[in-house]
């Protein structure tokens, strides 16, 4: 109770001393557009129609109206720059207006009379002005146009953020965000159900409209997360009339992919509902060396891994926002979804050691299975006060999973051919199940105190609870049964509650735009570990502040200033001192003295635009303590034990400099480059680690418009050496290609890809710690072909109905 009072005074002492400054600033450089709309044929006005405005450099949507009963409409608080106009109404064809300046001396813009004609049946295509850029930056965040991407089509939000040169990814397939696995992952803003790249794989490419990459968030968001937050905007309804898309891909991988989004909007009311079912396959193949000393003697351990991933799933969601009136808005939307991850791999086990002449071969034999399905309900409510600005919204969801993850594993005594002469293998086989229950409750207000400074305010709290339950067997044939390990075998209970409340400030002082925040929050957590009898407790108040910086000049460069405090805080088998797998020669095992890790993040970025170029370099500096590693050590009978552990410090300091060239209209080039230097230190089990590097990534997304209906793309990525916390990961390469197709004035696409060309994505990895040393080879499945059918359903019917702005236009 103590501490909830603490962060309720913090908040408040913000916002009192934020209104005073507010209220003193001066007025912001804003102007307005003002027009009428009128029937082409009769000259009569037309009311209610749908006014949208855009800026003309990227075709973002700035603000939105409907028309007045004498077929008026005005825009203001239009920051100065160029737009145009998009004017629509159910029945007639789109109508657009280029050419509209704000500038200081030309303030309140009045439009030309605009004219709509009648359509036959559908509303008319319209080509306009200024096509989207695939990433624009803002004051807190790079966001990802997702039309843009070809190579991702059919794939998942990886696969997005890979081909725009957002993410890497490992050898396990995991998503990394400047060189870390530790980011938050938000679906329209509310948390995923999944973490990290599981909560990715779990959204279909084609439903996402936008991603939100937010490396340095302000203190509105969740401070989980040291990298930052990923937050990813799907595809909505904004007009009256039905719509939707069907997709269809297959890969010669053998996988495939089938989605449906559907979507309505009859005035106050739309509703939405979209299904998927599909399969993703990974073939991939490992050479592994280990040198180890045990007991004084020297051992050698040969493998070569070959193993298939498959990754089956099916999920549908559903939801519908009533609007019945310009100040409220309420939303309902559910989600359950069906994963099942399986993997075979065969392990062929070359073993010597330097006493004993003659070389030992194995052959294992594994198969690993992860499933789970997930229900989550979510409820949104957003009223808008009489004073325009001021709103307040709450938003609650619950989660509930039913997961499980399980592994069967036999090694067989061979010849060096490998052929199995053991009719005996050793069986292990491990069961691992969970439940998990999940809440969150936010509220959120925003006073705008005038059409420059605004005030916001929130409340936060999110409560997980995972009962857990870890069987370990080995096959007895002499009783011909299974018998327990009690020694791994164990139960436990992990809740974890966070309490959280933030304050932020907005505004312009001196022609620089600010953004000042605050969040507090309280974590307590306890592992109940029931098989050993103990109860691993945390608890600790945080605070995270915040501080965005931004400066135009001359509308065509900006500097960009921020710095936030970021937390991860280890998940449940990260802590639990009991094994989580158990296989011949490598052992999953928790560390519950594991603390949160803390990372200051800095950036400075900065961008130009040119007439044919436009260039931005996003410059940060993030330093991490307490930085959780996963660790590799040396056990009993010279198993690899794999555990987690807090290493000293860990630093990262990166140049990501990105050029658009739009010198041809046809031809789009995006090379990118990340220049980053990378320092780790620390003492995991006994060994001492200092290590450093200087490396960088190369990537290039090149567009070439063949025609106005075909259009090819290519993405290129090299990536230089770089280190771990306990060895060296060589330099790699990745190469795809694609090329779309459309039909039917654009309602029908067909988009084909080959990815991992030339042997591109291996991996070449060494890793040391006390008495061992190792190197691995990863090369993934290469010259993949796939082929993705898209086809758009967009029937409007004439409509005389009243039609309400809702979703981002007029927002």
């Amino acid at each position: 109770m103590k501490i909830g009072l603490n962060i309720v005074a913090i908040i408040a002492q913000i916002g009192i001393y934020a209104s005073a400054f507010s209220i003193n600033a001066s007025e912001s450089k804003t102007g307005k557009v003002i027009g009428i709309v009128i029937d082409s044929k009769t000259n009569q006005p037309i009311e209610y129609a749908n006014i949208s405005i855009y800026k003309s450099n990227d075709s973002t949507l700035v603000a939105g109206t409907v028309s007045n009963a004498k077929g008026e409409f005005t825009i203001d608080k239009l920051q100065y720059g160029d737009y145009y106009i998009v004017a629509q109404f159910l029945g007639y064809r789109k109508s657009v207006v280029n050419g509209i300046s704000i500038t200081d001396k030309n303030r309140s813009v009045i439009v030309p009379s605009i004219n709509l004609a009648e359509a036959s049946n559908e509303i008319a295509e319209v080509t306009i002005q200024g096509e989207r850029k695939s990433i624009v930056q803002k004051i807190d965040k790079r966001v990802v146009n997702v039309s843009q991407s070809l190579s991702s089509v059919g794939g998942t939000a990886i696969d997005v953020l890979q081909s725009n040169s957002m993410i890497k990814t490992n050898s396990d397939g995991d998503a990394l965000l400047r060189n870390s696995t530790n980011f938050l992952v938000l679906i329209d803003g509310c948390q995923s159900p999944f973490q990290g790249s599981d909560a990715l794989r779990q959204v279909s490419a084609n439903s996402i409209e936008k991603i939100e990459v937010i490396t340095n968030p302000s203190a509105k968001y969740d401070a989980e997360g040291g990298a930052g937050i990923i937050n990813i905007i799907t595809k909505k309804q904004r007009f009256d009339g039905v719509s939707g898309i069907v997709n269809a891909s297959y890969s010669s991988n053998e996988s495939y992919s089938s989605d449906v989004i559907l979507n309505l909007k009859r005035s106050k009311i739309s509703s939405f509902i979209g299904a998927e079912i599909k399969e993703s396959v990974a073939s991939q193949y490992f050479d592994f060396n280990r040198i180890y000393n045990l007991n004084d003697t020297l051992f050698t351990n040969n493998q070569i891994v070959d193993q298939i991933g498959k990754r089956p799933s099916s999920n549908i969601k559903a939801g519908f926002e009533f609007t019945p009136n310009s100040k409220n808005l309420l939303s309902v939307i559910g989600a359950y979804s069906t994963n099942d991850f399986s993997k075979n791999k065969a392990v062929y086990d070359e073993q010597l050691n330097n006493l004993t002449p003659v070389n030992s071969y194995f052959v294992n034999n594994e198969r690993y299975n992860v499933w789970g399905d997930y229900f989550k309900p979510a409820l949104f409510y957003q009223h808008k006060f009489k004073e325009k600005g001021n709103e307040l919204s709450v938003d609650m969801s619950y989660t509930y999973v039913n997961s499980g993850f399980g592994s069967n594993s036999k090694d067989f005594v061979s010849n060096m051919n490998y052929n199995l002469d053991d009719p005996y293998p050793r069986v292990l086989n491990t069961d691992n199940e969970y439940q998990r229950n999940a809440y969150e409750i936010k509220s959120d207000y925003i006073y705008e105190v005038d059409s420059k400074y605004k005030l916001e305010l929130g409340l936060n709290t999110t409560g997980n609870r995972r009962d857990v339950t870890t069987i370990f067997q080995q096959y007895d044939y002499t009783s011909s049964s299974w018998l327990n390990f009690s020694d791994y075998s164990n139960k436990m209970t992990f809740n974890q509650k966070i309490f959280a409340g933030y304050a932020m400030v907005s505004g312009e002082l001196y022609k620089i735009n600010y953004q000042l925040g605050l969040r507090s929050e309280f974590t307590d957590r306890v592992l109940d570990q029931k098989t050993g009898g103990s109860d691993y407790s945390y608890a600790k108040l945080h605070h995270f502040p915040t501080i965005h910086l931004s400066k135009d000049f001359k509308e065509t460069f900006q500097v960009q200033l921020s710095y936030s405090r970021r937390i991860r805080r280890p998940v449940d088998f990260y802590l639990n001192p009991f094994p989580s797998s158990v296989s011949k020669n490598l052992m999953n095992i928790g560390n519950p003295d594991l603390v949160p890790e803390l990372t200051d993040s800095y950036e400075l970025n900065l961008a130009k635009d040119f007439k044919k170029i436009s260039i931005s370099m996003n410059n940060y500096y993030r330093i991490t303590d307490n930085a959780i590693a996963q660790t590799s050590g040396l056990g009993n009978n010279g198993i690899q034990v794999i555990s987690y552990s807090n290493m000293n410090q860990d630093k990262f300091f990166g140049s990501e400099i990105s050029v658009n060239l739009n010198g041809n209209p046809k031809v789009k080039i995006n090379p990118t480059i990340d220049l980053y230097y990378m320092e780790t230190k620390g003492t995991v089990n006994g060994y001492i680690r200092n290590a450093n590097a200087f490396s960088y990534t190369f990537r290039l997304n090149s567009t070439i418009d063949i025609s106005k209906t075909t259009r090819f793309q290519i993405n290129a990525e090299y990536d230089g050496k770089g280190v771990t916390s306990q060895g060296n990961i060589e330099p790699l390469y990745l190469l795809t290609a694609s090329i779309r197709q459309e039909f039917l004035k654009k309602k029908l696409s067909v988009v084909l890809q080959a990815r991992n060309l030339f042997k591109s994505g291996r991996i070449r990895m060494t890793e040391n710690g006390i008495n061992f040393n190792s190197r691995v080879i990863y090369s993934p499945e290469t010259n993949i072909f796939a082929i993705n059918i898209s086809y758009k359903i967009n029937n409007f019917k004439r409509n005389n109905r009243i039609q309400q702005v809702n979703g981002d236009v007029g927002a």
